[in-house]
């Protein structure tokens, strides 16, 4: 039953998504910003510093996981390097790739899965390369897995690199004000705890944060005591949280042996997305009792859902709607939360897509959409196609004077018409996006639901796709006139 609410729960957001981005992103044409075609992604090449020690945390033994069968080591991920702290104490990592650039840079923070049991930092950049191309910085977090510590200690361990990378803002360039939580799988849940858990999960010596702008999740768990009920990921849920210890084997004969081996050599660093919790042999996977009410509590306690209100940061959920590792259902209750407390938001669908290792071209195809969702909420910046050199978004001022639109402009300069190309003015700015007075002459070109929709907070390439398809009465008519855009 749960299975068969997903399935008809997605395939409403699929509709929806079939209207918003159900077309591969275009890449720019002349003038346009380099990194919204995936062939420049390679162009950036940042500095890049590995195995800074950002704390140094308790081991804290976790009879839950200790019992539970070897999670494996992943490919792809760094090697481990001695630790330096004192006994009973673990070294915490992070690295760091610092974009080339004359002014602060946001801050992609990338948070690995695993089930919260095992993984660390990814040992290659590749899969950073859109990020770097979009002038964004990346910095890559251990955390302790679950046989380190139980929950919550990996959201804390989050929040200290969080605390860090403002304390460092001014030596690797950062922008303090620009952060992105980003995962997958558990690391997707980290994410999203980092942007929307209260300040009582920030450790002593932690709490001077970063702000978060947004949330990068994929496939991530969004309420643990669903996950606790349901078949598939909750045995690395009862070993994060460590209350409770997994029930005698029916077939004790049968002798152990490893989790699910780690990928193969054929993969590469730039498909590395090996964060699906462990999945033990047949016949060997653990029975768990049913979980008290104080495990019910602290797996709400460590659920993203419990804080969704309107002051959380906007939020872009990608997951497939084949996943049988972590529930779609989970993405789709966190979309129509975050819609009901007026969160921005996307919800991306990979159909037939598992949970991660998606097809390289839906990979290219979510990393552009992410850099549009960030673009769209000022955290990236560009001028885009047909916005005169002069009308820098940086230094943008609330009256602007646009000159001379032309839909038919061999640029391709205002392909979604007057309107579009009003939108381009004013972006990358949110609060733009408020309140637009237009004069009624460019006003009249254009279809009353897509006049509405450009007033919204949540003006988007889903908007710019729309412009293309309302036909202007008159293409003729918009040639040399002179309006302006006024921002109150």
């Amino acid at each position: 039953m749960r299975r068969r609410y997903a399935a008809a729960v997605l395939g409403v957001i699929l509709i929806v998504g079939a209207k918003e981005y159900a077309q591969q992103p275009t890449a720019p044409g002349a003038g346009g910003p380099a990194y919204l075609d995936p062939a420049n992604w390679g162009s950036v090449h940042p500095t890049e510093t590995d195995n800074i020690v950002y704390a140094t945390v308790p081991h804290i033994p976790n009879p839950s996981a200790e019992a539970s069968p070897n999670p494996g080591t992943p490919n792809g991920i760094r090697t481990p390097v001695p630790n330096t702290g004192p006994a009973g104490t673990l070294d915490m990592h992070l690295d760091v790739y610092q974009v080339p650039s004359s002014k602060p840079t946001p801050v992609v923070i990338q948070l690995h899965g695993g089930g919260w049991i095992r993984g660390d930092r990814p040992s290659s950049s590749r899969s950073f390369a859109g990020f770097f191309a979009a002038g964004m910085s990346v910095v890559t977090v251990q955390y302790r897995n679950a046989i380190d510590a139980p929950a919550p200690a990996a959201i804390q361990d989050v929040r200290c690199a969080m605390a860090w990378v403002k304390r460092n803002a001014a030596k690797y360039n950062f922008d303090p004000n620009r952060i992105i939580p980003w995962g997958g799988s558990a690391g997707g849940h980290l994410a999203l705890m980092a942007g929307y858990a209260p300040a009582s999960f920030n450790p002593p010596g932690c709490t001077d944060q970063p702000k978060v702008v947004a949330v990068f999740d994929m496939y991530g768990d969004t309420n643990l005591v669903e996950a606790l009920t349901q078949h598939g990921g909750s045995a690395s849920v009862h070993q994060w949280l460590g209350m409770d210890l997994p029930l005698p084997r029916e077939n004790t004969a049968q002798a152990p042996k490893p989790a699910q081996p780690a990928k193969t050599a054929a993969s590469t660093a730039a498909d590395y997305d090996d964060t699906a919790p462990v999945q033990p042999p047949p016949g060997q996977a653990p029975r768990w009792p049913e979980p008290t009410a104080a495990m019910l509590a602290r797996a709400r306690e460590v659920s993203p859902m419990t804080y969704v209100s309107p002051h959380v940061p906007p939020t872009f959920i990608i997951n497939g709607d084949s996943d049988h590792s972590v529930d779609p259902a989970q993405s789709v209750e966190l979309q129509k939360a975050l819609e009901a407390a007026g969160v921005p938001n996307i919800h991306y669908v990979v159909v037939g897509g598992g949970h991660g290792n998606f097809p390289p071209a839906e990979n290219t195809k979510g990393m552009l959409l992410a850099l549009h969702f960030f673009k769209d909420h000022g955290i990236i910046q560009w001028r885009r196609l047909g916005c005169p050199d002069h009308l820098d978004p940086e230094r943008m001022r609330a009256d602007i004077e646009v000159h001379s639109l032309d839909i038919g402009s061999p640029r391709g300069a205002v392909s979604g018409g007057v309107m579009g190309a009003l939108v381009y003015v004013l972006e990358p700015s949110p609060a733009a996006y408020k309140h637009i007075a237009l004069h009624e002459r460019p006003r009249r070109f254009i279809d009353a639901k897509a006049r509405s929709m450009l007033i919204t907070n949540r003006a988007s390439r889903y908007y710019e796709d729309q412009l293309q398809n309302f036909a202007l009465s008159n293409s003729g008519a918009t040639r040399g006139f002179r309006d302006t855009v006024t921002v109150n």
